[in-house]
C-alpha cells in the first residue's frame, strides 16, 4: 500500500509540474490570435517577410544546437554511467529527482540559470544559450542514455 501511495504521489507531482509549466506559454499563444477582443491573424502575417535576417537566425541556431548537443551528451554519458553502472548512494532518489527535473520547461531553467549564475552579460551569446539548453535537457538525456545502457546490459546478460 505504501509503494502505491508513494508512486501515485510522484505521478501527481509530475503531472502538476507539467500542467503548471505549460499554462503560461499556452495562454500567450492563444493571445496572439486575438486583437482588440476579436479573432485575428495579423500578428502572423509578416513572420517570413525578412529573408536576410533568416541567415543570421539559422547560423545562430546551428551554433546553439551544436553547443547544446555536444555539452549535454558529454555530461549525460558521464552522469548516466555514474548513476546506472555504479552502486552509488541515493541512486533511486537521484533518478526520481531527474524524472522531476526532466518535466521542468526550458523557460523556467533559463530564468533560474540567469538569476542564480547572473549571466545577463552573456545571454546574447549563442554558445551560452546552448549551454542553458544543455542544462535544461541534461536530466532527460541522462535518463535516456542510462535506461538504454541498462537495457542493453540486461539483454546481453540474458542471451
Amino acid at each position: 500500500m505504501g509503494d502505491t501511495l508513494a508512486g501515485s504521489t510522484l505521478v501527481v507531482a509530475h503531472v502538476a509540474v507539467v500542467v503548471a509549466s505549460l499554462a503560461g506559454p499556452a495562454l500567450i499563444l492563444v493571445d496572439t490570435f486575438f486583437e482588440n477582443g476579436r479573432l485575428s491573424v495579423a500578428a502572423w502575417l509578416n513572420v517570413f517577410s525578412d529573408w536576410p535576417r533568416w541567415v543570421t537566425l539559422l547560423s545562430n541556431t546551428a551554433v546553439v544546437c551544436a553547443s547544446a548537443v555536444g555539452s549535454c551528451c558529454l555530461a549525460g554519458v558521464v552522469l548516466a554511467i555514474i548513476l546506472f553502472k555504479t552502486d552509488v548512494r541515493l541512486r533511486l532518489p537521484t533518478i526520481a529527482l531527474l524524472l522531476l527535473c526532466a518535466a521542468v520547461p526550458l523557460y523556467v531553467v533559463n530564468g533560474w540559470v540567469l538569476s542564480i549564475v547572473g549571466m545577463e552579460h552573456a545571454k546574447n551569446s549563442p554558445i551560452m544559450v546552448g549551454l542553458i539548453h544543455a542544462v535544461a535537457h541534461l536530466p532527460i538525456v541522462v535518463l535516456i542514455i542510462g535506461v538504454t545502457g541498462h537495457l542493453e546490459t540486461s539483454q546481453i546478460g540474458s542471451d
